[in-house]
């Protein structure tokens, strides 16, 4: 792999349905070569696969994260917990035994419920619960009923299909379905652009002899967040940097960090600390990331 298939991987993983003729186009390549590419990836067992990836939001769930520092218990333990709650979604351990957890939850009501689980599972010390930013946005648009029930079910029609391939053609998902071409396009792209779904690539971090770093961010205050991201917006790695903040915590964010090697996220750690508004920025090198089967699939089959 070279800095290219980093940059191609990356743009995947954004949007796994993305057409080789864009990619094409934006790295000035030919088509061939970018096929050859991603063919090689693959073969080198750098792409797992592709994944279709569903907002819980869409299902009426919402996501929450408890992180903390895990105590004395064996992983055993933890593989048992992880699997035994259908509302586990995203798991990552990071150095240091700093453990995050990402919940999809059907209301307020098992927040209190679910965290305390979390909590007794890993033997959490200095546990924080965290709310995506989006969430309130997207319960307004699930009580405004923006989305029609009838249609929703079609979707999950069209989505069943898509989930066995997500890279499958439209045409051929429309003929499964009993769609038209016409009405299969319309719905996902209304879906994507409602960001109800995603299209990601799996690809695996070791054989692709890559790093994963979530870094804490404290910023100065909301003023002092607003001049982060737009900092984050400028600096030369951005496409390497994806941030996440979070509306309970105000002066902190979370930004993902894809890198070569130690090198090459000191600079960019220093780089980010130049930034106005920071405070402090505490990195933290992923050992292990999943996603989990949740309640979410399961019900594309139901």
């Amino acid at each position: 792999m070279d800095e290219t298939d980093l940059m191609i991987l990356m743009r995947l993983t954004a949007n796994a349905r993305t057409p080789y003729r864009e990619l094409s186009d934006h790295f000035q390549m030919s088509v061939a070569a970018i096929h050859k590419r991603i063919q090689g990836m693959t073969e080198e067992g750098v792409i797992a696969g592709y994944k279709l990836i569903i907002n819980p939001f869409y299902k009426g769930a919402f996501p929450v994260m408890v992180r903390g520092y895990i105590g004395d218990r064996k992983m055993p333990q933890y593989e048992e917990f992880l699997a035994s709650d259908d509302r586990n979604y995203q798991f990552i351990l990071t150095g240091g035994r700093r453990v995050y957890l990402a919940g999809m939850l059907h209301g307020m009501s098992e927040v209190s419920e679910w965290v305390e689980k979390v909590r007794k599972a890993f033997d959490l010390q200095d546990s924080q619960v965290l709310f995506d930013k989006d969430t309130a946005e997207m319960m307004d648009r699930i009580r405004d009923r923006e989305y029609d029930p009838e249609f929703q079910r079609k979707d999950m029609r069209i989505l069943s299909e898509l989930q066995k391939d997500p890279r499958a053609a439209l045409s051929d998902v429309a003929e499964k379905v009993g769609f038209t071409s016409k009405f299969v396009s319309r719905r996902l792209n209304r879906l994507l652009e409602q960001r109800w779904v995603q299209f990601r690539v799996d690809f695996n971090l070791v054989k692709a002899k890559m790093m994963v770093t979530i870094m804490d961010v404290h910023c100065l205050g909301d003023d002092g967040k607003a001049l982060f991201i737009d900092c984050l917006k400028d600096i030369r790695s951005s496409t390497l940097l994806q941030a996440v903040h979070f509306t309970n915590v105000p002066d902190e964010m979370m930004v993902l960090y894809t890198s070569w090697d130690v090198d090459a996220l000191r600079s960019t750690v220093r780089e980010l600390e130049s930034c106005p508004g920071v405070k402090e920025i505490s990195p933290n090198i992923i050992y292990d990331f999943r996603e989990l089967p949740t309640w979410i699939d399961k019900s594309l089959h139901s």
